[in-house]
Formats: structure tokens, sequence, C-alpha cells
């Protein structure tokens, strides 16, 4: 992914993550039609897919109790000082 620009990965707690998504029936990967079932499949992709985010990214931005606005503004903040 870095060969094609940067990468930043927007770091965010299972936590906050199950609080945005509890009521979001858009995400085929978690959505199994069972609420319980949604968050031991959302567990599990997180727990996956966590490392590898860390891993590939360029940068990272804690996105924890960040208003949609304050992350864009972080990223435009980062990509300025870092003159990309």
């Amino acid at each position: 992914m870095s060969d094609n620009g940067v990468v930043i990965f927007l770091n965010t707690s299972l936590e906050t993550i199950k609080h945005r998504l509890e009521n979001d029936d858009t995400r085929p990967l978690i959505n199994t039609g069972n609420s319980n079932d949604k968050f031991i499949e959302l567990e599990k992709l997180y727990h996956a897919r966590k490392p590898i985010y860390k891993d590939i990214a360029d940068y990272e931005i804690s996105a924890d109790n960040l208003s949609v606005n304050d992350v864009a503004d972080g990223i435009v903040s980062l990509l300025n000082i870092t003159d990309i």
C-alpha cells in the first residue's frame, strides 16, 4: 500500500468501534443477524487486522473521541507537516 501513497492508520479502540457500529447493519462481514454474533465477529476482525494496519501505516492518528472534522484536520496537518 505504501508504494501507492501514504498510509494513515486511524487507531480506534474496540469499544469505540462497537459503539459506532451497534446500530449499523450495512457491514456484511459483521452482520450475521444476531447482535451478539456481530460483536464476536467484530472482535475477531479487530484483533486480526489491527497489527497489520499498524505495521503498514506510515502514520497513526488516535481517533477515539474525535469528530470526523477533527480526524480530517489531523490528517491535513500531518500531511502538511510531512510535506507530502
